[in-house]
Parts: C-alpha cells; sequence; structure tokens
C-alpha cells in the first residue's frame, strides 16, 4: 500500500481591497458648506467597506465549514468502508506514527467499531449531530465535533444504545482539508492517578472521566482479587496509560495477545474512543475499559504463557468478566441448542484443544464454551481463576485430562471422578440448556456395548433421566448383538481376535445370563446372533468353523426358563412365514450366482418337514400359504406351499418400462434385489433392484399391486455408488424402510419415508457392522430410530420431522446399541 498523507501548508487568503471612497467634486459655489459634509461622506464610505469586507469574511468561512464537512463525511465513509486507499488520502503525514495508527484501525474495522471494549458502531441517520468549532483566525484550522451511536451487547440477547462525543482535528492542505493530529495544547498535560491496584495515566483533556474511571477501575480490579479467586500479590500493580497515539484503537487484550497480561496496559484515550455525554454512556466506557485491565489482571495473577490451550483459557476469561459485569456471556441457549444436536464428548473438544491460535468467534469454539459453562454453573465452589493456572501445569493433554484434573476432586467434591461419569453430566447439561434440545422419547431403557480399557462393556442407560451402569463389567474386546423379543434382553457374542476368535455367545436379560454352548468346541468356531423368528419362539444364529451349517436356531424359551440353551443346526438360511409356524429355507448351490441362489424348502417352524418347492433367489412369503421367489433374478414366481405348477408374477422388464425411455437401463443391469410387504395393504409390495455386477450404479424402489398387476416407482435409491449388497429393515409403525447399503469398504445407511416418499441419506461409516441389527433398531412405538454411528448413539424422529438427536456418548467407542423393556 502506497502512503499519500499530505503536509498542511500556510494558506493565506488573498483579500480584495476595499474600494476607496470617491472624492466630491469641488464646486466652487458654497464651499464652505461642501467643507462641513466631508466627515459624513468619510464615514459612510468606511461602513460600506467595512460592511463588504464581512460578507466576504462569512462567505470564506461558510465555504470553508462546507469544505472541512465535506472532507470529514469521505473520511467517515472511508472508515465505514475500511477503504484505507481513500482515507489516507484525507489523512495528514505530519506525524507519522500517528497516521500510521488511524490507517490500521480503518483496516481492522475499528475506527468506528470497538468490539474488544464492547462498542459496536450503529451509522448516523443524519448529520445534526456535525458542528465546526474552534476555526482558527486564519481559517486554516478547525475541529469538528459529532455524536456516534453505539450499539452495546448487555446479555441474554438484550442490547442498548450509547452516544459518545468525538472530535477530529482538520488543517487546510494544498488542495483540501486533511485530518491532522491535534497539537499539544489540544490534550494537555499527561496526569497520574494513584488507587490501590490502580495506576492510571490520563491526558488532562480527558480529566472529568479519566477519575471517575480511576476509582471505578480499581474497584473493579479489587472486586476481581476478592470473587475470581485470583492470587494478587500485595505489590501487584495494573499501570494503565490512556494513550493519545492512534495505534491503541487496535489494543486488544485477549488471550491469542502474547502481551496481554503485562501488567502496563496501553489503551485509547477517551477522546480517541467517544466521550459519554451521559450516564449510560459512562456505564459502556466503564465496562470497556474494565474487561481490558481485568484481563490483564488475570494473566498476570495466574501465570498464563500465550497461547497455551488458549480457547480454553478465553473462554474461563469471559466466563470471569461475565461474573464482574464487564461482559456479557457469549454463549446463548441456541448455540447451546446447536451443540446438543451433534455427537458431544469429551473427546469433541480435542480438535479445539491443542491449537495455539486464538479466535474472537464464540461460533466456532461453541464446545468450549459449553464446557466451561457447566463447570461454572455445577461447580461454582472453585474459582475459575484456579482452573487457568492449571491450564500450565498439565501440557499435552487432552480435553478429559484437563478436566479430571482441574475439576475432579476439590471442584466436583469426588462426585464426578470419571471421564464418563463428567461426559454423562457435561451432556445432561447441555441438552438441558439448549433451546429446544430436549424431545419426549420413548419410554424405553437402553443397552449399549461400548468399548473402555480395551474391553466391552454392556451399559444399562435411560436416555430421559441420563443415569448410566455398567451391568456387565468383564467383556472381550469385540462385541455385537441384537435385541430380543419385545425389547426384553439382548443376545450378544464377543471374542478378543477376529482372526482367531475365541468366541462367547450368550443371552442377557434382566442381569441374568446364559452361554450357549461352542458347537464344535474350537477356538475357530462362532455362534453369531442373527435375528429372532417372526413370532419370537427363536433365536437365529450364523455358524462358522470347518464342517459347520451356516445357520442354527435355538428355542429362547427353552433357555430363558428352563436354562437350556442348545442351538439346532439348519441345512439352510430360513425365512419365516408371517405367523412364524412355517419356514421357507434356501439351500446353497456351489457356484451360485451372485444373487445367492439356492434349493428353495418348506417346513414347520423349527425347520423340520422340509420339502423341496423350487430353485431361485429372494424368497418371500405372500401368505401363509403362498410363496414367491426368482427363479433367474429377473422374473417373480408364485406358488403355493402344497406344490402347484408357479406362475409368473413380473419381471424386470415389467418394472423398467415404467421408467422415462432416458432413464432405462438395459435389461441386464436390473436384477430383483429383495420383497417386502407393504405395511397395512396386502394387496402391495415393496419390490428393490440393483444392479447385479455394480456397473450401473442404480437401484430403485417399487411399489406393486397384485390385484391389479401394476408397477409405481417409488424412489431412486442410489444413482452414484457401485453397491453390492443391501439390507432391508420396515419400521415397526410401517411408514419408514431402511436401506442399509455397503459397497465393500462403506456402510451407507438410508431412510426412506412410504407415506411421504421421501428418501434421506441418514450416514455413512466405514465401520463395518457384523451384521445390520449392530447399526439399527426400532422403537416400541414405531417413533424413533435408534442408530450406532461411528462410536456414538443417534436417534431419529419417524414423525416426519426428520429430527435427529446424538443420545449417550460413552467413555470409548460405543458400537451397538437397542432398546431395552427390562429391569
Amino acid at each position: 500500500m502506497s502512503f499519500e498523507w499530505q503536509t498542511e501548508e500556510e494558506y493565506n487568503w488573498d483579500e480584495e481591497p476595499a474600494p476607496a471612497p470617491e472624492k466630491p467634486k469641488r464646486r466652487r459655489p458654497r464651499w464652505l458648506w461642501l467643507l462641513l459634509l466631508i466627515p459624513l461622506l468619510l464615514a459612510a464610505g468606511g461602513w460600506v467597506a467595512y460592511r463588504q469586507v464581512n460578507q466576504r469574511v462569512e462567505v470564506v468561512a461558510e465555504r470553508t465549514q462546507e469544505e472541512i464537512l465535506a472532507s470529514h463525511k469521505l473520511m467517515q465513509t472511508a472508515a465505514a468502508n475500511r477503504d484505507s486507499d481513500l482515507f489516507i488520502s484525507f489523512l495528514s503525514g505530519r506525524e507519522p506514527d500517528w497516521a500510521f495508527g488511524l490507517e490500521e484501525a480503518v483496516g481492522q474495522g475499528m475506527l468506528l467499531d470497538k468490539p474488544h471494549l464492547g462498542l459496536i458502531w450503529q451509522p448516523r441517520s443524519s448529520d445534526d449531530e456535525l458542528t465546526v468549532q474552534n476555526v482558527s483566525p486564519d481559517l486554516a484550522a478547525a475541529e469538528v465535533v459529532y455524536d456516534h451511536t453505539y450499539l452495546v451487547p448487555v446479555g441474554n440477547g438484550v442490547t442498548e444504545t450509547v452516544p459518545l462525543r468525538h472530535t477530529d482535528v482538520y488543517r487546510l492542505g494544498p488542495n483540501k482539508w486533511l485530518l491532522a493530529p491535534p497539537e499539544g495544547d489540544f490534550w494537555g498535560e499527561m496526569l497520574v492517578h494513584h488507587g490501590h491496584l490502580l495506576h492510571l495515566t490520563y491526558p488532562e483533556r480527558d480529566k472529568e472521566v479519566a477519575r471517575r474511571l480511576a476509582v471505578d477501575l480499581d474497584e473493579k480490579l479489587m472486586q476481581a482479587c476478592t470473587t475470581l479467586g485470583l492470587a494478587c500479590a500485595d505489590d501487584l500493580a495494573i499501570n494503565l496509560l490512556l494513550s493519545t497515539n492512534p495505534e491503541t484503537l487496535t489494543a486488544v487484550y485477549e488471550a491469542d495477545t502474547p502481551s496481554f497480561n503485562l501488567t502496563d496496559v496501553r489503551l485509547p484515550a477517551p477522546t480517541l474512543v467517544g466521550v459519554p455525554i451521559n450516564e449510560a454512556g459512562y456505564q459502556a466506557l466503564l465496562r470497556g475499559y474494565g474487561s481490558q485491565v481485568v484481563a490483564a489482571l488475570v494473566g498476570a495473577s495466574t501465570d498464563y504463557e500465550c497461547c497455551r490451550y488458549v480457547h480454553l483459557y478465553q473462554a474461563l476469561l469471559d466466563r470471569e468478566l461475565f461474573a464482574l459485569g464487564l461482559r456479557p456471556w457469549p454463549l446463548t441457549p441456541e448455540m447451546m441448542g446447536e451443540v446438543a444436536k451433534r455427537p458431544f464428548s469429551l473427546a469433541t473438544l480435542d480438535p479445539f484443544w491443542g491449537v495455539d491460535q486464538g479466535t474472537r468467534r464464540v461460533e466456532d469454539v461453541v464446545p468450549i464454551y459449553a464446557m466451561v459453562e457447566f463447570v461454572a454453573t455445577q461447580f461454582a465452589e472453585t474459582p475459575l481463576a484456579e482452573l487457568q493456572t492449571l491450564i500450565n501445569h498439565f501440557p499435552n493433554q487432552a480435553a478429559a485430562d484437563w478436566l479430571l484434573e482441574a475439576a475432579a476432586g476439590k471442584a466436583l467434591n469426588g462426585r464426578l471422578d470419571t471421564p464418563l461419569e463428567l461426559q454423562l453430566a457435561l451432556y445432561r447439561y447441555i441438552t438441558e440448556q439448549g433451546a429446544g434440545a430436549v424431545t419426549a422419547v420413548p419410554d424405553q431403557k437402553l443397552l449399549a456395548l461400548c468399548t473402555s480399557n480395551d474391553r466391552q462393556i454392556l451399559f444399562h442407560y435411560d436416555p430421559t433421566g441420563g443415569d448410566l451402569v455398567q451391568m456387565r463389567q468383564q467383556g472381550q474386546k469385540y462385541a455385537g448383538m441384537i435385541a430380543l423379543p419385545d425389547d426384553s434382553g439382548v443376545a450378544v457374542i464377543e471374542f478378543n481376535d477376529p482372526e482367531q476368535l475365541e468366541p462367547h455367545t450368550f443371552v442377557w436379560q434382566n442381569s441374568r445370563e446364559w452361554s450357549l454352548p461352542n458347537p464344535h468346541d474350537s477356538p475357530e468356531s462362532s455362534l453369531e446372533p442373527v435375528a429372532v423368528s417372526e413370532n419370537g419362539r427363536f433365536l437365529l444364529l450364523r455358524q462358522s468353523g470347518n464342517n459347520a451349517t451356516p445357520f442354527t436356531i435355538m428355542p429362547l424359551n427353552n433357555c430363558l426358563n428352563q436354562g437350556v440353551c442348545t442351538p439346532n443346526a439348519l441345512l439352510g438360511q430360513p425365512v419365516w412365514s408371517p405367523s412364524g409356524e412355517q419356514m421357507l429355507m434356501v439351500m446353497p448351490i456351489n457356484g451360485s450366482a451372485q444373487w445367492d441362489t439356492g434349493l428353495l424348502f418348506v417346513g414347520n417352524g423349527e425347520g423340520d418337514e422340509l420339502v423341496y418347492r423350487a430353485e431361485g433367489s429372494v424368497p418371500f412369503w405372500l401368505d401363509e400359504e403362498t410363496i414367491a421367489y426368482s427363479p433367474n433374478g429377473r422374473t417373480i414366481n408364485t406358488q403355493p406351499i402344497t406344490g402347484s405348477i408357479p406362475e409368473t408374477l413380473f419381471s424386470t422388464l415389467d418394472l423398467i418400462s415404467t421408467l422415462a425411455t432416458v432413464d432405462q437401463p438395459s435389461a441386464g443391469a436390473v436384477i430383483i434385489d429383495h420383497l417386502l410387504p407393504f405395511p397395512d395393504d396386502p394387496d402391495l409390495l415393496l419390490v428393490v433392484t440393483a444392479d447385479p455386477m455394480g456397473q450401473a450404479g442404480q437401484s430403485f424402489l417399487f411399489s406393486y399391486r397384485l390385484s391389479t398387476q401394476e408397477p409405481v416407482l417409488l424412489a431412486v435409491l442410489d444413482t452414484q455408488r457401485r453397491d453390492v449388497e443391501r439390507l432391508y429393515s420396515v419400521s415397526p409403525n410401517g411408514r419408514f424402510l431402511a436401506i442399509t447399503s455397503f459397497d465393500g469398504f462403506t456402510w451407507q445407511r438410508y431412510l426412506y419415508d412410504l407415506v411421504g416418499h421421501k428418501l434421506k441419506a441418514l450416514f455413512e461409516t466405514q465401520n463395518v457392522p457384523q451384521t445390520q441389527q449392530q447399526l439399527l433398531d426400532w422403537s416400541a412405538d414405531g417413533q424413533w430410530l435408534l442408530l450406532a454411528r461411528d462410536g456414538y448413539f443417534w436417534l431419529v424422529a419417524l414423525d416426519g420431522s426428520g429430527e435427529e438427536r446424538p443420545l449417550f456418548i460413552g467413555d470409548g467407542y460405543c458400537g451397538t446399541a437397542v432398546w431395552y423393556n427390562g429391569l
């Protein structure tokens, strides 16, 4: 940037000489009479000349005032627009340091706004407040006196407006009026006031307001020492200079200013800031200066070293200034509500934690401010200054470590002495304080599997009361679980290593545990809970190990009531009828196609009395008497369980013919991936198609009416990803279809509203679960979907609002959660 400051030149006005009075013509007659008229004529001529001179002076003075105000308005416009180039073109360069300070203030937007002093400039609506005063006799210098209105936040979203009076000095330059540094007599002598803690130096011009500030600021410093728990030494003093140098307009004593904790503080004099003209203005000025000197006092008393954990320190400092009435607390209920809508744990603070770089936007570090408010309100017996001091004593730590070190014991009276307890208390506080964050949840509890100290822990959690109980204290490194019928308990598998399983499978209900025997008594063999039959009688388990059949079932009543938890092997994968009293079993065929074609058998609910009926994929029960399946992936056949000849219901060509011509994929790029019953309408099916080779990346959701044989496209589920596997689940209230999409690397979860016909992508994760049940569970009332997502739990409202809110965040990674109605 090129500096174009101009130096004023002496400027003399060229006055036109007054016209000489005309001499009366001498007349020969009556000369004595004419001689008597001469004095009168001379007096009249002088009066006319004097009047003409005054008129010229008045015109010049008026024009001078207009030119001064024109320059002033341009300067104000440049300052409002942060236009440094325009501003310095009207700036005197007589004193370079003075000019540079103003130019910096304009560039930073702090010539008009004084955010560090709590003053937000409001543009004037008129020029009535502008006056030109103290014009020099040679019309080469003058002062412009004007009032600015400032918006002052006072807390809780309330603001007030205050006027402050400003005085600028202008001098005539070579071709225009320039904003110029005042002469020495403008400021007067520098005076000193000595208080208990404050030593104030100020210019004589601001004597009236400075003397009052000296007393009040001294009281604020002494109040800070007593109420904030500061270690104020006997010889501690804050030396405050109210400077006449404009460079102090940008002096901000915040935690990211390396020199902020020095006891020598320089701030702009009131004339530079604006002189109060009423009590409201004075109080605003007192709070502004007070926040700065107390910030310096806190830094000096706590020995804070800039800029370690700067966000935490600044939040603590803002809370202390709030306690002294010097600054409103910037954290609003709306901000707290936004925090409550996101996964929040002590670990989420870490990205803000070790960054030694300040920000004056609270919005950027809201979680830090939320934690500070929690500590300040819940454990007020511990001074925040003590926590600030501990920042230097515990370097290189996480947020949880600092909070435990700083707040456990004395601060929390031993009530919350683990990260998990702190986390729960903190999250409860945030959700309670957040505007609109607390939403009614089902009258159900949760069972959650979380990793703690490299072991799986089963927790019992109350989402409404926030109570957390560790139900099963010892586990292995990995685990998964599914809910039992009526959310009465869980079936769990745990193991230490994915390759060398050493598995343990058990059923847990009301703090009682029943272990399932290892089918082959081998560390490599396992029983993984997969699903529960439609009637709740059987637990389906996937079996692994040498020479193991793929699935087994276990009668739940025998296990829970009699303690007999012996699984029975199945020859294939079962599909129970709507009543659960019959089974359609798929026996795999070696070398089958990608859509898992197998031999289809029909038997009873235990998998006995099997009778071969067909060969195909996507087996489905239309009703208790009729099965449906795809013999080739592209047609759906129906067949009575008595073994009659199958009939073709529809084909993929029937489905894709409903699409627009430009959207139709090739016939080979569409197979039938899944069939589901449409809730509360037995005449309607849900049909999902997919690309068998994952090349086109297209998947469609259709409805198909059996009575009219009419397909209707409901949604394009995915047009961007090459998914090769999908899993499906319908909500108990029949309104939503959950779709889990897996491309071999990433799981994606979709939620389709069957009533509103809207598709919502819930999340994606590379954390591969063993079963889809480990990713979601529907509440008993069908109003909430519970998700496990990358170590967090989420509730998704199923009322059409699409509301999402996180639940309990545990001490470690939480991979599975289910609803629970037990004790």
